[in-house]
């Protein structure tokens, strides 16, 4: 199984992430709900703008990290880590 294709990782499911990451003790991944939304929204993203490949969307930013940051958080909703503080987003 090809981990790193967003065929594959889009697709997984509770119980093969569980499977995956499984740890040696009895504590369990925690948010394993949103890990898997992020891991769709990631495949689908990769495969509807970047042609399969996170290595397209850095090419994409054409050597500017600016650009490529200004992609993760435009393109990859669960990386825009922003919040209100007294009013404002921040």
């Amino acid at each position: 199984m090809a981990l790193t294709d967003p065929r594959v990782f889009g697709s997984l499911s509770e119980e093969d992430l569980l499977r995956i990451f499984r740890s040696e003790t009895s504590a369990s991944i925690p948010l394993i709900e949103q890990r898997i939304e992020i891991l769709k929204e990631a495949s689908r993203v990769l495969l509807e703008k970047y042609e399969g490949s996170f290595v397209n969307c850095v090419k994409a930013a054409g050597q500017s990290a600016q650009e490529l940051l200004l992609r993760i958080v435009s393109d990859f909703p669960s990386y825009r880590d922003q919040g209100v503080f007294e009013g404002s987003l921040g």
